[in-house]
């Protein structure tokens, strides 16, 4: 992060929301998680003990304004911090990291989602961040325009473009086009039934688009 910054590849805003240094270490790492439940609080009613289920990066209440209106990252209620997150130290508040043995969540029953029956807890490590973040990309606008066709346009955010595609595509659209720089996602996009993947920049004589 602090590389980022300096090499201007980061906002500027991120030093004048969390100072000059905001992320200075040593911190316990880790953003997101899959986790099984350990302890519960007494007052604590969705969640318990020995249950898998997805942490989310933010720390939320789910009942201030924000939290209710899906800004959950804004809570009002999680701390004095502009965030209140995992992984990120002192500027995101006292959190810890996911990257540990044991890890207190603060709001179980607004903040924890039990893992559904069946699925390997692997297969949804970014369900609490990423995942979340492509399905908003395009949900919203196929629950208004049914069938609309789909472009995405992959490159930093380098998952959340595929996860946006694989909702697409679950979700009805008449056609989704992935282009992208990196011929690994390509591929990866190219498994996505109903899904052309495109690279603009192959080299001359190789396809430009996958179906």
């Amino acid at each position: 992060m602090n590389g980022g910054i300096a090499l201007h590849f980061l906002d500027s805003v991120v030093t004048d929301v969390f100072g000059p240094n905001p992320f200075r270490g040593p911190f316990a790492f880790g953003h997101e998680c899959v986790a099984t439940v350990r302890a519960v609080g007494d007052d604590v009613r969705t969640v318990s003990v020995g249950d898998q289920v997805i942490v989310p990066w933010a720390i939320s209440c789910g009942r201030c304004f924000p939290c209710e209106n899906g800004l959950t990252a804004r809570c009002t209620r999680s701390g004095n911090t502009m965030f209140s997150a995992y992984g990120f130290g002192s500027a995101m508040g006292p959190w810890g990291g996911a990257v540990s043995d044991q890890l207190l969540v603060p709001f179980a029953d607004a903040m924890l989602v039990p893992v559904p029956t069946g699925l390997e807890p692997i297969s949804i490590a970014s369900a609490s961040d990423n995942i979340p973040d492509g399905y908003r990309t395009v949900a919203p606008h196929l629950r208004r325009w049914p069938g609309a066709p789909v472009l995405i346009v992959g490159g930093a955010a380098r998952s959340i473009g595929l996860y946006a595609a694989g909702v697409a595509v679950a979700m009805g659209s008449s056609q989704v086009d992935y282009m992208d720089h990196d011929r690994e996602r390509l591929k990866i996009a190219e498994n996505s039934a109903q899904t052309r993947s495109k690279c603009p920049r192959l080299p001359a004589g190789l396809p430009r688009t996958l179906r």
